[in-house]
């Protein structure tokens, strides 16, 4: 979601705004290979909303983020979705989901959250949501068996 490391894998993309997929919950429900701990994915869940950075993005730079979202490796997958923009508009989209899920929530590591925060914060996202990402980070410190 961070413009700055997004840049990195698509340096032509263009930041459009903060947008929201509802009927979806921020999930950590995929272990990450290198930490051992959790990293995002969503989850349907009726009546919640997850907040996100709506970005257009070329076809040659989609390919590139496949590849560092592991898509090869079955880690995510595209998934076509529509958000609403800040101005309830409906957009079409692409986003990331997790291919295969653990059985159980991961704890995401308070550096991992830091990130999403920063992301969020240079996004504009909106406040309530950055006190939901804040308290994920409180969290982070605190037990194992969090779940979002």
């Amino acid at each position: 979601m961070a413009p700055e490391r997004l840049a990195a894998y698509s340096p032509d993309c263009q930041y459009v705004g903060p947008a929201r997929l509802t009927d979806h919950r921020l999930a950590f429900n995929r272990r990450s290979v290198r930490t051992k701990t959790g990293v995002a994915d969503i989850s349907f869940a009726y009546g919640m909303t997850v907040w996100g950075a709506l970005y257009d993005i070329d076809e040659v730079d989609l390919a590139t983020i496949d590849e560092k979202e592991g898509t090869t490796i079955d880690a995510y997958k595209r998934m076509r979705v529509t958000v609403l923009t800040l101005a309830e508009e409906p957009v079409e989209a692409i986003t990331y989901k997790v291919v295969k899920e653990e059985p159980a929530e991961v704890t995401p590591s308070s550096e991992y959250v830091d990130g999403l925060i920063a992301g969020a914060r240079a996004c504009g996202l909106p406040q309530p949501y950055l006190a939901f990402l804040d308290a994920i980070r409180a969290d982070c410190e605190g037990s194992a068996d969090v779940r979002y």
